[in-house]
């Protein structure tokens, strides 16, 4: 497994809960992520508490993550 890092364009409402919109590549395409599977918070450290999400992008499953930059797992 290794993590590409990756532009991320979410919403936080007024409780600090973070919600990704969508995924933007280098090159400027934009993915919207269609449904959230599953979120959970972690402690990446203390001052960039730690987020992961396994989403639905285009109708396959990915593993995004927060700590501090947002990245993608992806499985070799």
């Amino acid at each position: 497994m290794r993590r590409i890092y990756v532009c991320v364009v979410a919403r936080m409402d007024e409780d600090g809960n973070i919600t990704p919109l969508w995924i933007e590549w280098k090159d400027g395409t934009k993915y919207e992520i269609d449904r959230i599977l599953s979120a959970s918070r972690l402690s990446a450290s203390y001052l960039h508490p730690g987020y992961f999400f396994h989403v639905r992008i285009q109708g396959r499953e990915r593993d995004l993550g927060y700590d501090g930059r947002w990245y993608l797992n992806v499985y070799d």
